[in-house]
């Protein structure tokens, strides 16, 4: 179903939509969409049954000329053959679900014979569509079982208490039967040379009074319509590589290929030959799309163990979703005490655990929204752009505008909402990071410990002035909007663990990242602290000496390394405090720190 996903991109066009439902997987079209006052204007009309549920923010759908207006949690039934598209003021989020007439049939229900209520607003559909779309994306053996058995449940409330006696036929006008035959006759002959005067000819109206009604039943103009067809024809034609523009512009109707090119720009805002270049642009990321986990454990423990062990156990690259409760998640190479006020987090419930990533401390709690990639190591080396830009670009089709800055930072209106990190082992590259979008910023400024250096080296003077939440510029985008966007544009195949893998998982966390010594125990006082912050991020260097030579070194910081720390920290033990010994000796260690050099490095030490 991922390939008629991809095929559908949101866009509810009659082709579209017959395309999909010609798929053998499951008898339904589901999809998230998001609409804006300034999207392109869509009309359908089909012998399915359609019924969109809103997410977020407000729109309207126009059913056979009815407005029904919706908000967050309410639903719309289009009945069979109604001329139906949506419309907002601002932003229209909203679960689409068409519904093949055989599946209905199978349980006992005849379209042609029953008819919904146009609005229905009851808690009950709101849940099973969140059953639904969490059992979409799945890819083991129920799925299909399952999303039936949902769907079918959803009727069963329809038919026992939203059923409405069908007055269409009754109260349909002679006029609005011919606007349908039109669209029907559009649909069929859209690709040759067509006139309004034929077109309004077939429907039995003269050329005025067609004019006019049409554009009353579909917000349209015959002649917009016409075109709309033509382009969305065009754009899989395009998508698909496989035609010149020359071709496509004749196949979809147009009478010259400027008049394409001029139709097509004016209804999605780029001309032919611009889709074709980002269609290329997708296609060579197309590696990024990934076996795909939504993980609904909030236990940070459990949650950073799947991630170790997952970089140990799956040959596939992985897209992972997930959420904490109230944490704070050092990096592999930080001082809790350092970083973390401790006393804070006992007392108001927030856990304290280390990833196995460098970088920096970040608090997490369930407004905010955690993603992983996990692929395989093809000697990049440190790249946070080639994960950041797939996010960026999804946050860019909700409309929020976002640029990478820094090591590794997404930045909204100068403002940070996501920071990663990076981690290479097993022969893997984890790259997991954060999206702020609607986290208790009191308590994220509050428990953490940042540096004044560090605030000094972004040119802020507080944690709260250098991070926002997308929910304080985009109100209607919540954490459920994002993960169905992501969800979207970034997932392949489900991946599902079985019982025995969940086990090993959870061993691993309470072996490893439940305990005090992995999380605390490397925070050993030493009678000498230096520290200093470059390019690559702080470090500190803890140590004893003895008689001009170095004894116990510990390292932290918020940097990232190739190889492990505790190798450096050994090959220190033992070096005399010398420039050129610390330089030779940091040389010649397999372990790595990005953007820190061996002399700035001995340089600190000597400090």
């Amino acid at each position: 179903m991922a390939e008629i996903t991809k095929i559908f991109d949101g866009n509810n066009d009659f082709y579209l939509e017959a395309l999909m439902l010609s798929s053998n997987a499951l008898p339904f079209v589901f999809h998230f969409s998001r609409m804006l006052n300034t999207s392109p204007h869509y009309v359908n009309k089909h012998k399915e049954l359609e019924i969109l549920m809103c997410v977020s923010g407000s729109g309207t759908v126009y059913s056979d000329m009815k407005p029904i207006p919706l908000v967050a949690g309410e639903m719309a039934v289009v009945n069979i053959n109604r001329i139906h598209y949506t419309t907002t003021e601002s932003e229209f989020c909203y679960h689409c679900l068409i519904v093949d007439n055989e599946f209905l049939y199978s349980i006992g229900i005849d379209t042609d014979e029953i008819c919904f209520e146009d609005k229905i607003v009851s808690p009950v559909f709101a849940e099973l569509f969140e059953k639904i779309c969490t059992e979409w994306h799945r890819d083991d053996k129920f799925r299909s079982v399952i999303v039936k058995s949902i769907i079918t449940e959803l009727f069963v409330h329809m038919c026992r208490d939203h059923i409405v006696k069908d007055t269409t036929n009754e109260k349909e006008s002679k006029t609005l039967k011919k606007i349908k035959y039109s669209i029907n006759y559009i649909k069929q002959n859209f690709k040759r040379d067509l006139s309004l005067d034929e077109v309004s000819d077939a429907a039995g109206l003269s050329r005025y009074h067609f004019c006019r009604e049409f554009k009353k039943a579909t917000g349209l103009t015959p002649i917009e319509f016409i075109n709309r067809t033509r382009c969305e024809f065009a754009k899989d034609l395009l998508e698909s590589k496989k035609y010149t523009i020359s071709e496509i512009s004749d196949m979809s109707g147009f009478m010259t290929p400027a008049h394409f090119s001029k139709t097509f720009k004016g209804f999605f805002g780029a001309h032919p030959s611009e889709l074709i270049k980002k269609s290329k642009r997708v296609k060579e990321s197309e590696p990024l799309k990934h076996r795909f986990i939504y993980n609904t454990s909030t236990d940070p423990n459990y949650n950073l163990a799947l991630e170790e062990w997952l970089m140990k156990n799956c040959e596939e690259d992985v897209f992972i979703l997930w959420q904490n409760r109230p944490t704070v998640v050092i990096g592999r190479y930080q001082n809790a005490y350092a970083e973390v006020n401790i006393p804070y987090a006992e007392k108001n419930g927030i856990s304290v655990v280390r990833r196995m990533s460098g970088g920096g401390a970040v608090f997490h709690d369930l407004g905010n929204l955690n993603f992983t990639f996990i692929i395989k190591d093809d000697g990049d080396g440190i790249n946070f752009a080639r994960f950041l830009e797939p996010i960026k670009e999804a946050l860019v089709s909700l409309g929020i505008e976002t640029e990478i800055s820094g090591r590794n930072d997404l930045l909204m209106g100068g403002k940070k909402i996501s920071g990663s990190a990076q981690c290479r082992k097993y022969g893997k590259v984890l790259h997991h990071g954060t999206l702020l979008v609607d986290v208790d910023v009191d308590k994220l400024s509050s428990v953490l410990n940042v540096s004044a250096e560090k605030l000094t080296s972004k040119g802020i003077n507080s944690v709260r002035s250098r991070v926002t939440n997308i929910r304080d510029v985009y109100p209607d985008v919540s954490v459920s909007v994002i993960i169905d966007t992501l969800t979207d544009k970034l997932w392949g195949r489900h991946l599902e663990l079985t019982e025995k893998e969940k086990s090993e998982v959870k061993l691993l966390a309470g072996d490893k990242y439940s305990s005090w010594e992995y999380v605390y125990g490397s925070s050993k006082a030493l009678s000498k602290i230096v520290s200093a912050r470059f390019e690559g991020g702080s470090i500190q260097i803890s140590f004893d000496s003895e008689n001009g030579v170095i004894k116990d070194a510990r390292i932290n910081g918020d940097f990232f390394a190739d190889g492990e720390i505790a190798l450096l920290e050994k090959a220190l033990n033992g070096c005399r405090l010398s420039l050129n010994d610390l330089i030779t000796v940091i040389d010649n260690t397999s372990c790595k720190i990005h953007g820190i050099t061996s002399t700035e490095i001995a340089e600190t030490i000597l400090k």
